[in-house]
């Protein structure tokens, strides 16, 4: 991933794009239950909750030994045991209004047993020697409001005191009625006996003199202006910390030592990145005698531009325009995709999100890529080059989903340019469509990022699903399909057909009994999509296999299904078996041709006799034409003539023998339907057109 950035920090220094850089461990607050609290000489004046807003501004400096500061993981205040205060206690969580005098006469009798064991009084006092070691760190060029919050803390060195207050406001609020249910999690910790659990809230830390002078902790003005100061002591530490020897990162700067870790960035999929994770206990980082930083040399100036490029394209408000979740994995993004011009700022908004089909959008992948190709080979001036002279993409995966530690993995990256994505578009637009008639409707073209839904959808032979939960193939497999036209596809094929297969005999049934309306048809036309893509690009095109065995194969299993569902029509008074002819032989064709063509001829046989006589009886009752017999018996014959001619002495179709008999079995017939008079029907009168 360094090198995507780096090419995209120089592509933004170019294009004059600049982005905030954040002071290393200088980091969002990810905590989700936080109390702001307000301090003025030695007492509490206040508590309220800290929005979502807030938490969007006001950001927390980690450290991995001492936790953080100025939002500190603590606990609440007190320990409930008692089932009968415990349910008063989520009574009027839920109704606030259930908090009468006897109740918070109660609650106020509860606060007994402190919840701050030795955990907890450890983490406060390290988030207190913390903040004087940052204090100390800016001693140079001090940042006052930050001095202004540690100078009120100093009232609280004792975390007893702390406790006694936060006790007393949280009890005055309730007797107020204000923000119940704040200042309920931040008294009590409802647990049984048994538990050692002592709970978790976070505090943010405030000085009601920074209201005075319009700086909160919880503004933008402070986060700002403390995150300057941060930057500016880090970059004082790296001048004085001069190397013995001259030394040059990886990409050729000037360059100091250090054994500071990499920038760690919250993207807006919600997740850290760490744009180089080093442990020093992985053997192979001990290789060449390095370890930690020093197995990629990075210079400050290097490491700031990685972060801000990071920030850049991976901002909130840059979803679907440079990055969109591709993956999730129990609810929680896992891959996501970037892409973007490195003409950075002339991105099309949604260019990223291009890739993949938009809910409750019916623009197609061809017209969607048309669209943002033609807007990307915009040229900036007469007779300059377009503003996408490059476009990278590439895919980062999370790897630790449990923990946000950052640690992350790019498992595709490409560069290209306009023409040669213009260029796989269009042939991912002529594979997809490389097929013959369909009775259904033709198929849309798939968008790259969604084909892995088909490949990974197993079937059963009634129709069903077999699982949801196998899903051998990434997403980001369509862009490799996509990108790459010489990649082989041999895999998808054995998958994608075995897949077909176990379902052809269900979709041959609804085919057969013209139920065009079936959701299964969704999922056929995606299929048959990828089939003819995969056939395309064997070069295998539909002009040539449809007058190939296997299609012909295919279409002659679909004749005998025909045929099969009007016998029963009309002599079984529409009793139609769940499996019919042709359908119930398609897995066995595919493994034994001539074998099965024999067990065919024997099974089909009753049908024929019966088509032979039935034809001429002159029914024009729908759905029972006798005349369709006749056309039904001629098609089979007509098929089987072809088959013969194209016979070769094989025992078994290879996976692109089995997709072309898939496709035959499931297009429309080659001729229109003839009665005896010469009258003309379309093959299926009820083609649904969707």
């Amino acid at each position: 991933m360094i090198n995507e950035l780096y090419e995209l920090s120089r592509a933004m220094r170019e294009c004059g794009v600049s982005e905030t850089i954040y002071a290393q461990k200088y980091s969002e607050v990810s905590y989700k239950n936080c109390v702001c609290v307000s301090l003025i000489q030695g007492r509490i004046c206040g508590i309220s909750p800290v929005t979502s807003t807030q938490k969007a501004i006001v950001r927390n400096y980690v450290s991995t030994s001492n936790g953080g500061f100025p939002c500190v993981k603590l606990a609440p205040l007190y320990r409930i045991t008692e089932k009968n205060v415990a349910q008063l206690i989520a009574d009027c969580k839920r109704k606030p209004e259930a908090l009468n005098d006897i109740a918070i006469s109660k609650l106020e009798s509860a606060c007994t047993e402190s919840n701050w064991g030795t955990d907890v009084v450890r983490k406060y006092k390290k988030a207190l020697a913390l903040a004087h070691d940052i204090n100390a760190s800016m001693e140079a060029d001090p940042c006052k409001s930050f001095q202004t919050l540690v100078e009120e803390l100093n009232y609280f060195v004792n975390p007893s005191d702390l406790h006694k207050e936060l006790s007393r406001i949280g009890i005055e609020r309730l007797r107020a009625r204000e923000n119940v249910e704040l200042v309920l999690d931040l008294l009590f910790n409802c647990v049984d006996n048994q538990s050692s659990s002592s709970g978790e809230i976070s505090i943010l830390f405030n000085a009601e003199a920074l209201y005075d002078l319009e700086i909160p902790v919880t503004s933008a003005r402070f986060t700002d202006e403390l995150n300057r100061k941060l930057l500016s002591a880090e970059s004082m530490c790296s001048n004085e910390s001069t190397p013995t020897s001259r030394l040059y990162d990886a990409f050729g700067n000037p360059y100091t030592q250090t054994n500071a870790v990499m920038p760690n960035v919250k993207i807006g999929a919600g997740f850290y990145i760490k744009i180089r994770t080093m442990n020093k206990d992985t053997p192979c980082l001990h290789r060449y005698g390095e370890e930690g930083s020093a197995t990629f040399p990075a210079s400050d100036d290097v490491r700031q531009s990685l972060q801000m490029a990071l920030n850049y394209v991976g901002k909130k408000e840059n979803k679907e325009k440079t990055w969109t979740c591709i993956e999730t994995l129990k609810g929680k993004p896992r891959d996501i995709l970037f892409a973007y011009p490195l003409s950075v700022t002339h991105t099309p908004n949604g260019f990223a999100g291009s890739f993949h089909r938009v809910r409750n959008s019916n623009i197609s992948f061809a017209e969607n890529a048309k669209k943002f190709i033609s807007q990307l080979k915009l040229p900036r001036d007469p007779g300059k080059d377009s503003y996408a002279n490059g476009i990278r993409i590439f895919v980062l995966r999370r790897l630790d989903m449990n923990t946000n530690s950052g640690r992350t993995k790019v498992v595709y990256t490409r560069q290209t340019d306009p023409d040669e994505l213009e260029q796989a578009s269009e042939a991912w637009t002529l594979g997809c469509t490389n097929l013959p008639k369909l009775p259904f409707g033709a198929p849309e073209v798939p968008y790259p990022l969604d084909i892995a839904d088909t490949l990974n959808r197993p079937w059963k032979q009634n129709g069903e699903l077999a699982t949801d939960r196998f899903k051998p193939i990434p997403r980001y497999h369509g862009m490799e399909l996509l990108m790459e036209p010489a990649m082989s596809v041999c895999s998808d094929f054995q998958l994608l057909a075995g897949n077909a297969a176990t379902l052809s005999a269900h979709l041959g049934y609804l085919s057969a009994t013209k139920d065009w309306y079936h959701p299964r048809w969704n999922d056929a036309k995606n299929i048959l999509a990828l089939l003819g893509l995969f056939l395309y690009r064997n070069g295998i095109r539909k002009d040539d296999y449809m007058d190939n065995l296997p299609y012909l194969y295919g279409q002659l299993l679909k004749a005998a299904d025909e045929l099969h569902v009007l016998y029963c029509k009309v002599v079984r008074k529409g009793e139609i078996p769940p499996q019919l002819a042709g359908g119930g032989l398609f897995l066995a064709a595919a493994e034994a041709p001539l074998r099965t063509l024999n067990v065919l001829s024997r099974r089909i046989a009753p049908y024929y006799q019966w088509a032979i006589s039935y034809r001429l009886q002159g029914i024009q009752i729908e759905g029972q034409e006798s005349w369709r017999a006749g056309w039904l018996y001629r098609l089979c014959e007509d098929i089987s003539g072809k088959i013969k001619q194209n016979w070769t002495m094989q025992t078994r179709f290879n996976e692109e023998e089995k997709a072309q008999m898939f496709i035959g079995y499931l297009a429309a017939f080659p001729k229109s339907e003839k009665n005896e008079t010469n009258e003309t029907k379309t093959e299926e009168d009820t083609v649904n057109e969707q």
